[in-house]
C-alpha cells in the first residue's frame, strides 16, 4: 500500500510542477510558438497557391477511327498530342484516362472482334523513346458488333502520336472501330 501511495505522490507532484511552469512562462513565449504555425493571408501579402494537378483545368478529348472511309467519315486512326492548350499554355504531357467506343462489321460477316489497342510513340525530335500500349477487350454484343470501354492511365508527351489499332479482326472485315479518348493536359 505504501508503494502505491508513493507512486501517486510522485505523479501528483510532477503534474503540479508542470502546471506551475506552464503558468509561470511569459506570454511572449506563447506568442512566439503561436506565430510559428500561423499563416497570414492578407491582400497586401497573399500566400501563393495553385492547384496544378486539377484535371478540370485543361480537359482533353479526341476521336480515332480505324476502318473503311465510309465508316470513319474523315476521322483518322491517330492524333498528335498538342504542344499548347487552346489558351496557349505550354503542355507538359497528355494523360489519357478513358477510352470507349464500338466496332461494326458492315461486311455482313460474323467476325469476332477481340479488342482495341491504343499506343503512343515518342515525337521524332524527342529523347523519350517510350512506347505505351493499352489493350481493351471488346464485348461482343451480337455478331459483327462489339463495344469497349476502359479506364486507363496513359501518358503521352507533346508531339507524340496516339494511334488506334485492332486485334482479332479478320482481313475481310468491313466497317471499322471508332474510339473516344478522354483525359486532361498537364501544363508546365
Amino acid at each position: 500500500m505504501n508503494i502505491l501511495r508513493r507512486i501517486a505522490m510522485a505523479i501528483g507532484g510532477t503534474v503540479v510542477v508542470a502546471l506551475v511552469i506552464g503558468l509561470a512562462a511569459p506570454k511572449t513565449v506563447h506568442a512566439v510558438v503561436s506565430a510559428l504555425v500561423t499563416v497570414a493571408n492578407t491582400s497586401a501579402n497573399p500566400v501563393p497557391n495553385r492547384d496544378v494537378d486539377n484535371s478540370a483545368n485543361f480537359p482533353f478529348s479526341s476521336e480515332v477511327c480505324i476502318g473503311d472511309a465510309n465508316f470513319c467519315q474523315g476521322v483518322t486512326d491517330q492524333f498528335t498530342v498538342p504542344a499548347a492548350t487552346s489558351s496557349g499554355v505550354p503542355v507538359k504531357r497528355l494523360i489519357i484516362e478513358s477510352i470507349s467506343g464500338a466496332c461494326d462489321d458492315t461486311s455482313g460477316a460474323s467476325n469476332f472482334i477481340a479488342g482495341i489497342a491504343l499506343n503512343t510513340s515518342a515525337p521524332a525530335d524527342s529523347s523519350n523513346s517510350s512506347l505505351e500500349i493499352a489493350f481493351l477487350p471488346a464485348i461482343q454484343t451480337e455478331p459483327g458488333w462489339a463495344m469497349f470501354n476502359g479506364s486507363v492511365h496513359f501518358y503521352a508527351s507533346p508531339g507524340a502520336s496516339v494511334i488506334e489499332g485492332q486485334s482479332g479482326i479478320h482481313s475481310a472485315f468491313g466497317g471499322g472501330c471508332v474510339a473516344a479518348v478522354s483525359g486532361h493536359l498537364v501544363t508546365q
